[in-house]
């Protein structure tokens, strides 16, 4: 009895031990380096209404607009897989934080803005990245069964940044499905001059964030293969966002306006008839 009691003392004990020690690396797999586009943010312009009349969308983020991204990896040799941003000790103004495993948020240190006087026009605004990257593979135990996973290490950096007309960086104009009505409709009806004009601050925000989905990213892993990687990205406007598009003209000019959002980015579209 007193026996069996010690035996079970002492399995509970190295049950527990094992379970606190902490992962164990097994070796380098593969190091290497992907380029990739990430598209943040789209952008719409105001049909051209009538020959003396002229349009502009202006966008603008601040840090005070950050950006989650989470990684979903799936490795070819079945192996779980995890994301570890790592310390970019060149680091510049553009930023990345991590949030916690698989996930970091990326923000600008500042200002940016862009706008576009072309009529009836898409435009991305895209960061491409360059990723160093290692994949190690990891091990830990789960009471007496040791776990083992493939760890991928990154550190991202800034190659290029355009606001580019649509389709780039793997986006195009929206489907129906991309589109989420805001709830606002414009008349705009005019025999003379007349002006048109919609910031961010005239509609309701979305209680969702904008999501969008880049990849699949091929991620080399040495011997365990190669890992298939989806990045999401999870997107808000803050206080300091910046979205405004105008129009001017001197008439006649007779149109609706119905506005949506382009629920991948958090673009205003206009839908003019």
């Amino acid at each position: 009895m007193i026996f069996g009691v010690v035996v079970l003392i002492s399995i509970a004990g190295a049950w527990f031990y094992l379970g606190s020690l902490p992962p164990r690396d097994l070796g380098l797999l593969a190091a290497g380096r992907v380029v990739f586009d990430v598209p943040l943010l789209t952008r719409y312009t105001l049909p051209e209404m009538g020959p003396n009349a002229s349009v502009e969308t202006t966008i603008g983020i601040s840090g005070t607009e950050p950006f989650y991204f989470h990684w979903i990896g799936t490795a070819s040799d079945g192996s779980p897989v995890r994301f570890t941003l790592r310390p970019d000790p060149n680091s510049t103004s553009l930023g990345f934080d991590s949030v916690d495993e698989d996930s970091f948020v990326f923000y600008i240190n500042g200002r940016e803005t862009g706008s576009s006087p072309n009529p009836a026009e898409g435009s991305v605004w895209a960061f491409t990245w360059v990723m160093d990257y290692s994949a190690r593979r990891a091990a830990r135990y789960d009471g007496f069964i040791e776990r083992t996973w493939i760890e991928i290490g990154f550190v991202p950096r800034i190659l290029l940044e355009c606001i580019c007309p649509m389709p780039y960086a793997n986006v195009s104009y929206p489907g129906d499905s991309d589109l989420t009505p805001t709830g606002i409709v414009d008349s705009l009806t005019s025999a003379g001059p007349w002006s048109y004009e919609r910031t961010l601050s005239d509609f309701v925000l979305p209680a969702r964030s904008f999501d969008h989905e880049t990849g699949p990213i091929s991620i080399d892993a040495g011997p365990a293969g190669t890992v298939s990687a989806v990045l999401e990205s999870a997107f808000r406007w803050g206080p300091a966002g910046e979205y405004r598009a105008t129009a001017a003209g001197d008439g006649p000019v007779r149109y609706t306006i119905t506005w949506y959002w382009d629920a991948r980015f958090g673009g205003l579209y206009p839908a003019a008839t």
